[in-house]
């Protein structure tokens, strides 16, 4: 009987303690634990995710002020054409394309007078006798006081038609927005509403509605 008690006292703890450190062992040594945290780090850092607004630019396309031809990739004018616009910093670069890190053509100073035609993104087309053509930012440039209402018609209650591959829809003006569906080029929609900055539609396709950048949006 006291070898009994002994086997339970001192064999049994051991074979528990013994069964304990297995399963831990085999819990620690589970390739599926591993492989889910993989595939969650493989998700977070795939480059392919979706991103913001397009999956392929928009088209470029061939716009003129006076006898001068350019192309814009970022849309269609949203001014008309302008005359006697000022330059209202020290210094202001004239860029050959509407990106800060295109090349500089040239720089013009204040008070110089220019053509200029708003564009989307916050760029204009400026042509002017002493500098080079090219574009500069639109923050940068005065509108004479007598140029009325610049703005290219309006948009709201139009009809509009996607032109890029695929576009974002988004629960609000942002690019940080909820996606909430992607267009497909050539989808028509509904202008519902139009951002302060014009740089957003808010747009009605089948029974849903969401924001999108005015940029892809051609009017028709």
């Amino acid at each position: 009987m006291k070898k009994f008690f002994l086997f339970l006292i001192i064999v049994v703890p051991i074979v528990v303690c013994v069964i304990t450190l297995n399963n831990i062992w085999s819990e620690d040594g589970d390739p599926t634990f591993y492989e889910d945290d993989d595939k969650q780090n493989n998700q977070d850092d795939n480059p392919n995710n979706p991103d913001d607004t397009i999956v392929e630019p928009p088209k470029e396309e061939t716009y003129q002020i006076g006898d001068e031809e350019f192309k814009s990739n970022i849309g269609g004018p949203i001014s008309k054409i302008v005359e006697n616009a000022t330059i209202n910093i020290s210094v202001a670069n004239v860029y050959l394309n509407p990106d800060e890190n295109s090349e500089v053509l040239d720089t013009i100073t204040k008070h110089t007078v220019v053509t200029t035609q708003a564009f989307p993104n916050g760029w204009s087309r400026i042509k002017s006798a002493s500098s080079a053509s090219g574009w500069v930012r639109t923050e940068n440039i005065t509108l004479p006081e007598d140029s009325g209402d610049v703005t290219v018609g309006t948009a709201l209650g139009r009809t509009g038609v996607v032109n890029v591959t695929s576009l974002n829809v988004r629960a609000s003006a942002s690019t940080t927005a909820t996606i909430k569906d992607r267009l497909t080029e050539g989808t028509e929609v509904k202008i519902l509403e139009v951002s302060d900055d014009k740089s957003w539609y808010k747009v009605q396709w089948q029974t849903l509605e969401g924001w999108v950048s005015s940029q892809y949006i051609t009017l028709k």
